[in-house]
């Protein structure tokens, strides 16, 4: 995987929204944590550490070597209303992926890995 795709990003303070299996890709849903000098920058909110951007990572032709979900993973509505599905790891060697969330652990390979982030989708 090309580091450069999460250069800028957060990936510990972000949070995983949800997952879409789309014919040959699989998109995870992703609110980003994004730091000065990424493109999709804007100052946070001052009651926010970052600028936060909705977007996708993006699996090309995804082939799953192993999935664990976890048994009661917990929802917890924010103050404004929004389900928190937690966070998101993602951890890569060579075209092998680990996603880790507290909904499940997927091991897959891909044949390319994107994010692509929604302009105007943010917190700010």
């Amino acid at each position: 995987m090309d580091e450069q795709i999460f250069d800028r990003m957060h990936l510990e303070d972000s949070y995983f929204l949800g997952m879409v299996a789309d014919g040959t890709r699989l998109r995870l849903r992703v609110l980003f944590a994004v730091l000065p000098g990424h493109p999709s920058y804007a100052q946070p909110l001052p009651s926010e550490m970052y600028c936060y951007r909705e977007g996708d990572v993006r699996f090309e032709s995804p082939h799953v070597i192993e999935l664990h979900t976890a048994e009661k993973p917990s929802i917890i509505a924010d103050p404004d209303g929004t389900l928190d599905l937690g966070r998101i790891e993602v951890f890569s060697e060579g075209d092998h992926y680990r996603i880790v969330t507290e909904w499940f652990d997927l091991k897959l390979s891909a044949k390319r890995v994107s994010v692509m982030m929604e302009p105007g989708t943010d917190s700010n």
